[in-house]
């Protein structure tokens, strides 16, 4: 079994372009994630649904979103997000470092996460293709290692899209 809780067994990537939609999304909207089988409820903040290349969905901050995204620096594009218009975007190439570990495909884990969220990696479904492996991932901490306190879960084959690994 793949010890999830090691930080040596974890690599550094960075984000390839890759084409995803963005849309606003209301405070209290539930969102279903099937790559990740984690449901999410946004809060009173103002947050991006991000749409990936295999339907994957993800919730930003503003400021999340600001950095890991190219949108046109356009204040009339800007206003029709802001109204919950659909775009289409990519990601911006290297902004997002992310420290990973692929589980391999065989092995099922179970990780806590911060939000006391329960994530299941390498689920037998097989409507989903897992690739290789789910991979679990985090961020880094201010000493540039890797942040397991932090930890995710990103379906293999739709990390292996976006990171290019």
């Amino acid at each position: 079994m793949t010890d999830i809780n090691n930080p040596t067994l974890y690599h550094m990537a960075s984000t390839v372009d890759y084409p995803c939609s963005v849309k606003v999304v209301s405070p209290g909207m539930r969102i279903y994630n099937r790559n990740t089988q984690k449901v999410v409820t946004t809060s009173d903040v103002l947050r991006f649904l991000v749409t990936g290349p295999a339907g994957e969905k993800q919730v930003y901050t503003e400021e999340e979103f600001n950095t890991l995204f190219d949108f046109p620096d356009d204040e009339k594009q800007r206003k029709k997000l802001m109204k919950g218009k659909l775009f289409k975007i990519k990601a911006s190439s290297g902004t997002a470092k992310t420290y990973y570990l692929r589980v391999p495909a065989e092995e099922r884990f179970t990780i806590y996460a911060k939000d006391g969220s329960v994530i299941q990696g390498n689920v037998a479904d097989y409507s989903v293709d897992h690739g290789e492996g789910d991979c679990v991932i985090c961020p880094a901490k201010e000493d540039g290692s890797p942040d397991l306190d932090d930890k995710s879960m990103m379906n293999g084959q739709v990390f292996k899209e976006r990171y290019g690994v």
